[in-house]
């Protein structure tokens, strides 16, 4: 039996044609509605880029990298958008169309702070 090989070339292009044929969003398509709802609904409430920073426990520059589409926040800070500008995280996303408000609960943020320190922190759990 011959084993049949694949090379990088191989692998993206077959990744290329199941997003296309599962219709998956791009990360620069979040970043971009992303962008736009964050600038959209920060105006809606009158806040500067500052106090959303704040609000988020970020640094100015940090959130303004959402805006202009250089940066994703991390799960907890979409939980945090959600919240702040009373909408869903699918919303902020760009995966639906449709506003909804949801509100986590204190556990799912803390499930969600959890989640962070455990997939982007560099401490093994033991």
């Amino acid at each position: 039996d011959e084993e049949e090989s694949f090379n990088s070339d191989d692998i993206k292009k077959s990744l290329q044609e199941r997003r296309i044929y599962m219709n998956l969003i791009t990360e620069q398509e979040i970043k971009a509605k992303l962008s736009v709802r964050l600038k959209t609904e920060r105006r809606k409430l009158d806040k500067s880029q500052q106090e959303i920073a704040d609000m988020l426990e970020q640094t100015r520059p940090a959130y303004g990298k959402y805006e202009t589409e250089r940066s994703l926040p991390q799960a907890l800070g979409i939980a945090r958008m959600a919240q702040i500008f009373n909408v869903t995280a699918d919303y902020m996303l760009g995966l639906t169309d449709e506003p909804g408000a949801y509100n986590y609960s204190t556990e799912a943020v803390n499930l969600l702070k959890i989640y962070d320190k455990l997939i982007y922190s560099k401490e093994v759990i033991k």
